[in-house]
């Protein structure tokens, strides 16, 4: 096992940050989560995440220990990114000396944990919200404008429409629903405005305010008519994106849809409404195909390594990374 050429996985997103270390023929692997990516105005100055590209140096030494592998047998290591420390490369390079170390978006990646090549395009409802599609040579990119310009069916974006929804009720202004006492519950305050102030402090951040995500698809599924506008909205956004992107890469009417990312994965209800909503503008979605940004940061390090990516072993990929990271928004 000591000579078994190994590859290692990564995935950093908002959320959290998922790392996975496996031998090559997949016999075993390894598997640690440390934190997540801030933006550069949630970072210092010089827009380093000094704890992040810390974390990450550690989990990787943990793994190597895990596996008893030494870190010349490592072969390649792709990550995954929504956003990377400027350091993390060159200080996998020196833990990894022998490894080939690349980085891509999170969306390139999800598309390669679902779809893998095949034309079509897969959305991504983490913490965030983004598309990323292939047809050949064509590429495009929908979404992925971060928090202040978009992210309505990420996480967060559903946790703030329905926290500003629950307000309103609560203040008398909008119309009555099962969100305002169950978030009230989920954060363990006695009101809004203590909620407001926890945030304004910095004591709630974005990625913990997105972990009530599942309780508005909770709510959606029971019949809360707010709750269910919400992940409407949220739909007509995921909508537009395959919508957009199938007009740039030449898809037709017919089209292959990925999907990865906390929100999605884990909420039906979500998909289905954005099927509807894709019907009513002429386009079906043949297929839902699952996976996610360490699936396809981990087939990318497997054929950098050398593997034959037969289906067979993107299946394998897929069932052995599928669920690993446990945040329920995890981009």
């Amino acid at each position: 096992m000591a000579s078994t050429p190994h590859i290692m996985a990564i995935d950093i997103g908002q959320t959290s940050t998922a790392l996975w270390l496996a031998a090559a023929d997949l016999s075993r692997s390894a598997y640690r989560e440390v934190s997540g990516f801030r933006h550069r105005i949630e970072t210092a100055p010089d827009g380093s995440c000094p704890d992040l590209a810390e974390a990450v140096e550690g989990a990787v030494a943990s793994l190597l220990a895990d596996l008893d592998c030494a870190p010349a047998r490592v072969k390649a290591v792709w990550c995954s990114a929504t956003g990377t420390p400027p350091d993390l490369p060159q200080r996998l390079s020196r833990v990894l000396p022998r490894a080939e170390i690349r980085v891509i978006s999170d969306s390139e990646a999800a598309y390669l944990g679902t779809l893998w090549r095949a034309p079509g395009l897969t959305l991504i409802g983490g913490t965030g919200t983004v598309a990323f599609g292939r047809n050949g040579e064509r590429r495009a990119v929908v979404g992925g404008w971060g928090y202040l310009f978009g992210d309505v069916g990420g996480g967060w974006g559903l946790a703030r429409a329905a926290i500003m929804a629950a307000i309103a009720a609560w203040e008398g202004r909008g119309p009555e629903t099962e969100l305002a006492a169950r978030l009230l519950e989920h954060f363990a305050v006695d009101s809004f405005r203590t909620l407001a102030g926890k945030v304004y402090s910095g004591e709630l951040s974005r990625s913990q305010l997105g972990r009530a995500a599942p309780l508005v698809i909770e709510l959606a599924e029971g019949g809360d008519a707010v709750a269910t506008a919400i992940v409407d909205d949220a739909a007509a956004e995921y909508a537009g994106y395959i919508r957009a992107g199938a007009t740039r890469l030449g898809l037709g009417r017919a089209v292959h849809v990925g999907y990865a990312g906390g929100v999605l994965s884990r909420a039906p209800v979500l998909r289905a409404a954005v099927d509807r909503c894709v019907q009513r503008h002429g386009i079906t979605v043949t297929r839902w195909v699952p996976g996610s940004s360490l699936t396809g940061a981990a087939r990318c390090a497997l054929d950098a390594a050398g593997v034959a990516m037969t289906d067979d072993v993107l299946t394998a990929v897929l069932d052995a990374t599928a669920g690993l990271k446990t945040q329920a928004t995890g981009a």
